[in-house]
């Protein structure tokens, strides 16, 4: 199965801020997965940036030459995009949505969530969501890691470790040390990711026996954990969910 590369044509800075940094008090990120009885479903990955980040990102795209026509830029390249999807089995684009600037949102379909899990790339890797079955009762696990970051980026983004690894804490920094250089890097650098946090909403079939997340109403829980505290953590934050059939 290939990759998916969410193409956002802008400085590697900007990358990171954007598309990796759920910005709950200027830009919002969600990802929604929902799960049939059969184990087929859909996800759908919605992301708005205020226009105050997307006049910065267009300043420095300007500046640094990626945007000839400042009007006409955009961030968001749909057509990448639905090239990607084109070419992964047993996943379908429902739809996608995007004014190319501020808001995107990307709806697809999967036919087995167990063949998802284990065949594609980013979530082999990361282990970011694992799925198992005995009897009628299903285990849905959530771990948030610092292997994430580095995954997404070179999954998702298509980047070469040296091409963003400067931006992330480095083995041994203080987060002291590591927020006075993101300030460096980009105004108000600190209180953007100190408002992050990286959430999965889950909705299943059946009933719910038991989770260690937040409970949405409607078979959904949310499982969220600071940006700050993945980017820095020895060990994975692991969230579960059971429900039976």
């Amino acid at each position: 199965m290939g990759k998916i590369h969410f193409s956002i044509r802008f400085s590697l800075l900007l990358v990171v801020l954007a598309t990796v940094l759920f910005l709950l008090s200027s830009c919002l990120a969600r990802q929604t997965l929902n799960i049939a009885p059969n184990g087929s479903g859909t996800c759908t990955i919605t992301i708005s940036l205020n226009p105050e980040f997307v006049d910065y990102a267009l300043d420095l795209g300007e500046a640094a030459g990626y945007f000839p026509n400042r009007d006409t830029a955009a961030l968001f390249d749909q057509t990448e995009i639905r090239k990607s999807f084109a070419g992964l089995q047993d996943i379908s684009l429902n739809s996608l949505q995007s004014d190319g600037k501020k808001n995107i949102s990307i709806a697809f379909s999967f036919s087995n969530i167990q063949t998802l899990l284990t065949s594609h790339e980013f979530f082999r890797k990361t282990g970011l969501i694992r799925y198992s079955t005995t009897g009628n009762t299903t285990n849905i696990s959530v771990a948030f890691n610092n292997t994430l970051v580095h995954i997404f980026f070179e999954e998702i983004l298509g980047l070469s470790r040296e091409e963003y690894e400067y931006l992330l804490p480095q083995p041994g920094e203080s987060r002291a040390s590591w927020y006075e250089a993101l300030d460096f890097s980009m105004e108000n650098g600190r209180a953007i990711v100190q408002s992050s946090f990286v959430s999965v909403d889950v909705t299943v079939p059946g009933t719910i026996q038991s989770h260690n997340g937040a409970d949405q109403g409607k078979n959904c829980i949310r499982f969220s954990q600071s940006l700050e505290n993945i980017l820095f953590a020895k060990e994975s934050t692991t969230w579960n969910l059971v429900y039976r059939q």
